[in-house]
C-alpha cells in the first residue's frame, strides 16, 4: 500500500511500496529492481527538526515562549525533550489548525497506527522491577520513565492551564498526557541525530526496519536533505533494511522494543568495579567515590554509582559502582581500569576486605602477579555479576508465574531476551578473560 503522505510531501522513488503498521508492521519494499548506489528516497530540508516544528506552533501559545525555549537552552537531553514537546504540541494542534494539519497530519496519522503499548514507557513500575531486575536495561528504563515524568511535569501544566491557547482548554488532561507519552515512545525509537543538524524526525526513512546486513543506508547532504541510497543491488519484492547502528542489546530493547540476533562484538555488560556489597566507613566511602568519578569518568561509561545505607547498621554504607563494558574493547583496557582501583584501595588500607582473592587462580611467575591483579579483580567482579543476574532471573521467573495473566507475552519475551543477552555477554567476557589469563601464565580452574 503506497500511502498518500509519501506522495504529498516527499521526493519518493516510484519503485517503492510502503507497508503500514496495521498491515503487519511498517516496512518498505522494492517494487522493481534497484541498482547499487541508486538514490531511493530524498527528503527535502523541511523535515521535522526542532525549528520546523516550533514554526508550526502559533506565537500566542505560552508553551512556545516559555517551556520549550527553556528546554532548548538546556543540554542535549533537554533539546531532545524540546523536540518531543514540540511534536506533542503540533499533534494536539493538528485537528484545530489547518496549516499544522497539512504539515504533520498525514505523518502523525501513520505513526498513530503504531502499537506502542508494549514499549517500556507503558510498563508499570512493578513490571520494570520484576522483569528487568539487576540488568542494564533496568537502569535504562528507569531513566526513560524519569524523562516521561519530566515531560508531563514541565509540558503538561502549560497545555492544560487557563493561560494557554483557548483550544487547549478543550482538551482533557488525559488527552494531553497520553499524547505526551505516545510522542515520547515514538520519538525514542525514531529520532535521528546529526552533528550538524541536531535531532530530527525523518518521515518515510523511519519506516525502514533494521538489519545488521542492511541493503540501504541513509545520509545527510550539505543542503540538509536526507537521502537513502542502496548499498547493493536489491531484487524486486525485497524489503529495504537499514542499520540502526552499533548498540548493545539493552539499548535495542529499551529504545526500539526488540532485541535482534546478538553480535558479541557489540554487546555490553555491566561489570562492577568492586564486589557487590561493601560495608565501609563514611570517610572511606567518600574517598573511593571521589576517586572513582575523578579518575574514571573520562575513560569509561559509568553506569551507576549508588551509595545506600545498610539495613542492619546505620553507620555503614553499601557502595555499588558499575561500568558498561563492550565486547569490542581490548582486554588491555581492563588492566588500565582495575589496576588503579587495586592501587587506590591499597593506599586506603581497605583492599584486604574488599578484594576477595580468587582461590581458582594461581600464577607460577610471582613477579608478574602485580601486573595482573587488575585482571584478577575483574574476573571476580564478573563472577559477582553473574550471581547478581541469576538472582534477578529467579525473581523474574517467580513473578511471571504469579502474574502471567496480567502481563503480555511480548513483554515477557523481550525481558527474557534482554536478560539472556546480558547473561551470555557476561559469560563470553568471562571466558575471554580466563583464556587471556591462561596465556599469560595463570592456571584458571
Amino acid at each position: 500500500m503506497l500511502h498518500s503522505f509519501v506522495l504529498c510531501f516527499y521526493s519518493f522513488s516510484y519503485f517503492l511500496v510502503v507497508r503500514s503498521p496495521e498491515e503487519g508492521g511498517a516496512g518498505i519494499f522494492a517494487k522493481t529492481h534497484i541498482n547499487k548506489e541508486e538514490t531511493i528516497i530524498a527528503l527535502p530540508s523541511k523535515h521535522y527538526n526542532l525549528e520546523t516544528l516550533m514554526n508550526l506552533i502559533p506565537n500566542e501559545i505560552q508553551t512556545k515562549t516559555s517551556v520549550l525555549e527553556k528546554l532548548i537552552n538546556g543540554g542535549n537531553d533537554d533539546k531532545t525533550m524540546a523536540l518531543i514537546g514540540a511534536l506533542t504540541c503540533a499533534c494536539l494542534l493538528k485537528d484545530h489548525c489547518e496549516n499544522v494539519n497539512a504539515a504533520i497530519g498525514p505523518y502523525w496519522n501513520v505513526l498513530a497506527t503504531t502499537n506502542c503499548q508494549d514499549h517500556v514507557l507503558y510498563w508499570s513500575q512493578e513490571e520494570v522491577d520484576s522483569l528487568l531486575m539487576n540488568t542494564i536495561s533496568w537502569t535504562k528504563v528507569g531513566d526513560t520513565h524519569q524523562a516521561l515524568r519530566k515531560m508531563k511535569q514541565v509540558l503538561g501544566p502549560s497545555l492544560t492551564s487557563d493561560t494557554s491557547m483557548s483550544l487547549y482548554r478543550t482538551l482533557s488532561q488525559d488527552d494531553v498526557m497520553s499524547t505526551i507519552q505516545k510522542s515520547l515512545a515514538l520519538a525514542v525509537s525514531r529520532v535521528f541525530s546529526h552533528p550538524s543538524y541536531g535531532y530530527q524526525m525523518l518521515p518515510v526513512i523511519d519506516l525502514l526496519n533494521h538489519s545488521h546486513e542492511n541493503n540501504v543506508q541513509w545520509c545527510m547532504q550539505d543542503d540538509a536533505r536526507a537521502m537513502v541510497v542502496a548499498v547493493r543491488d536489491i531484487k524486486q519484492g525485497e524489503e529495504l533494511y537499514s542499520s540502526y547502528g552499533k548498540k548493545g542489546s539493552w539499548d535495542w530493547g529499551t529504545d526500539y522494543g526488540f532485541c535482534p540476533d546478538r553480535h558479541s562484538w557489540n554487546d555490553s555488560v555491566a561489570i562492577p568495579l568492586l564486589p557487590l556489597s561493601l560495608n565501609l566507613s563514611e570517610d572511606m566511602i567518600s574517598s573511593i567515590s571521589e576517586w572513582l568519578y575523578d579518575s574514571l569518568r573520562h575513560r569509561v561509561d559509568i553506569l551507576s554509582l549508588t551509595i545506600q545505607r545498610s539495613q542492619d547498621d546505620s553507620k555503614s554504607r553499601v557502595i555499588r559502582p558499575c561500568i558498561i563494558w563492550k565486547m569490542s574493547r581490548p582486554l588491555s583496557e581492563l588492566l588500565a581500569i582495575y589496576n588503579p582501583i587495586v592501587q587506590v584501595l591499597e593506599d586506603l588500607g581497605c583492599d584486604n576486605h574488599i578484594i576477595p582473592r580468587s582461590k581458582k587462580l594461581r600464577l607460577d611467575n610471582k613477579d608478574a602477579l602485580d601486573s595482573y591483579r587488575g585482571y584478577e579483580l575483574a574476573l571476580d567482579c564478573l563472577i559477582s555479576r553473574l550471581e547478581y543476574l541469576n538472582q534477578g532471573s529467579l525473581i523474574s521467573k517467580q513473578w511471571i508465574n504469579n502474574h502471567n495473566d496480567k502481563v503480555s507475552d511480548w513483554r515477557i519475551i523481550l525481558s527474557n531476551n534482554l536478560r539472556e543477552a546480558e547473561w551470555d555477554t557476561c559469560i563470553d567476557m568471562k571466558r575471554r578473560l580466563e583464556l587471556h589469563l591462561r596465556k599469560e601464565g595463570f592456571h584458571v580452574a
